[in-house]
């Protein structure tokens, strides 16, 4: 039973963002690809440690997921150009895996089951500087923690 499900915006996106950036340099410093957007020259899944948590991993054709009981992380295309990149898909599957149903920033509540409410989300943020927008190509924008901050 989930009891608290509703969410400050901000911590929870920088600490997703955080996390997904340690587990990424883990999974580039074990594993080493050659093939630094979608992994294919690497085994399909394996096993890392960040801390004290063993994560699983498995390749897949968008890049690579992270999982341990109860998380999931699913780092997009372009990871290690961004490791700790986000957008409203990624930020829908680890909320979703936490059980935060419902996200609020700026007096606004978001339910975190709708990606394109998400990436409206993620937008505001970037508006008041707490991320920025990065692009893998001029149609596929992410999200990244500002350096501001």
């Amino acid at each position: 039973m989930i009891v608290d499900s509703s969410r400050n915006a901000a911590p929870v996106v920088l600490e997703f963002c955080d996390l997904q950036r340690r587990l990424v340099e883990r999974f580039l410093d074990e594993v080493r690809p050659n093939d630094l957007e979608r992994f294919s020259d690497i085994e399909r899944t394996g096993k890392l440690s960040v801390g004290a948590q063993r994560w699983s991993y498995i390749r897949h054709g968008a890049g690579v997921s992270f999982e341990i009981p109860g998380m999931i992380v699913d780092a997009h295309v372009g990871v290690a150009l961004f490791p700790d990149a986000v957008d409203g898909w990624r930020l829908l599957q680890y909320l979703e895996s936490i059980g935060v149903t419902t996200l609020s920033f700026d007096g606004e509540h978001v339910a975190t089951d709708d990606e394109k409410s998400l990436e409206r989300l993620l937008e505001r943020m970037e508006q008041a500087g707490i991320l920025e927008a990065v692009y893998l190509e001029p149609s596929r924008r992410l999200f990244c923690p500002s350096k501001k901050t």
